[in-house]
């Protein structure tokens, strides 16, 4: 086994030990540092071997509670992201289907646009897709997007931890790491484990950074976006249920391994 596939197993059985039955599902997207120690394809393997029994491609879609979820991922080995023709053609096309514009689409991707949240803009040189403008391009046609994205490990008290939803481009987070941080006063390793937990409402998400080591939220990382009328459209469902998903942060070198781990908890909130 090449160390990180021996890390992430380690730290599901951790996760396992100190929670038993509770565990809730856990859902992983690539990072540069799942793909260091060997060929892409050998990689690639051990990455869908340990964390998505039954699939066969680092991109793939979920539902959740009536929203839609999609992980992107780098297809070669290297610091940035390598997205193919076939997987941007795949996302555009993911996106469309039971579209509604007032309901959120949660995606996913380890490195994150230039210039765009902490950690991205240049003169801190931890932006890293190939595919920008491509990207971007599908982006600016779906508002409703909310992106994450990680790689550079800058924390949550760094300026510009969100970027608003403008016309060119959908709201965007950084998500920190759950392993160590950064941020420009330094780069070699603050110890600390951050991530988010995201409550999706009918008419707003709220989203509250929490530092996991010290077990409290982090004031400057709270945050609110309101959504878009419903469009009526194929996907539209009314009001949505509240409920409420942890989001461990997308570090490159997370202690599991992984480059982005959402842990969905299935908590409706009861009506009172």
């Amino acid at each position: 086994l090449f160390p990180y596939t021996t890390l992430f197993r380690s730290a599901l059985q951790r996760l396992h030990a100190d929670a038993g039955d509770t565990v809730p599902a856990v859902y992983c997207s690539i990072g540069n540092h799942d793909l260091w120690e060997g060929p892409y394809e050998s990689q690639l393997k051990q990455f869908l071997d340990n964390t998505g029994p039954g699939k066969n491609k680092v991109y793939y879609d979920m539902w959740l509670e009536g929203t839609h979820f999609i992980f992107l991922g780098s297809e070669t080995v290297g610091l940035n992201a390598e997205l193919s023709a076939e997987q941007l053609a795949w996302f555009r096309k993911t996106l469309a289907r039971n579209r509604d514009e007032g309901r959120p689409i949660f995606v996913f991707l380890h490195q994150g646009l230039i210039d765009t949240v902490a950690g991205t803009f240049a003169y801190q040189k931890w932006h890293g897709v190939n595919q920008t403008e491509e990207l971007s391009a599908i982006l600016e046609d779906y508002p409703e997007i909310v992106l994450f994205t990680g790689h550079s490990h800058w924390e949550m008290d760094s300026a510009h931890c969100m970027k608003a939803r403008d016309e060119n481009l959908p709201a965007i987070f950084n998500t920190a790491a759950g392993a160590y941080l950064w941020n420009d006063a330094s780069m070699v390793g603050i110890e600390g484990s951050q991530g988010y937990y995201i409550y999706v409402y009918g008419d707003k998400l709220v989203l509250r950074g929490r530092d996991f080591v010290n077990n409290k939220w982090i004031a400057s990382a709270q945050f609110m976006i309101d959504l878009p009328e419903s469009s009526g459209g194929q996907g539209a469902s009314g009001k949505l249920p509240a409920y409420v998903w942890v989001m461990i942060g997308l570090g490159a070198a997370s202690v599991a391994a992984c480059a982005a781990v959402l842990a969905v908890i299935s908590g409706k909130k009861k009506k009172k």
